[in-house]
């Protein structure tokens, strides 16, 4: 039984780390340029994170899209 109760410990905890990241996702795009809001407007959860994953810094750092991204 001990067993089991780590197990539900360990996911409560993961579900609570994935709804933080979530909201501080969504806090960081509200502050985001608009046409990166507009391209992450519909998207479900795990293509938002897909496209912000690809979100990566390189080259010219110097736009607001590329900074958002850096958030």
């Amino acid at each position: 039984m001990e067993a089991v109760r780590v197990l539900r410990v360990a996911r409560r905890s993961a579900v609570k780390a994935r709804t933080q990241a979530m909201n501080q996702i969504r806090g960081v795009l509200v502050g985001a340029p608009a046409v990166l809001r507009e391209q992450v407007a519909d998207l479900s959860r795990a293509a938002l994170i897909r496209a912000l994953a690809r979100l990566r810094p390189g080259g010219d750092l110097s736009g607001p899209l590329r900074l958002s991204g850096l958030a």
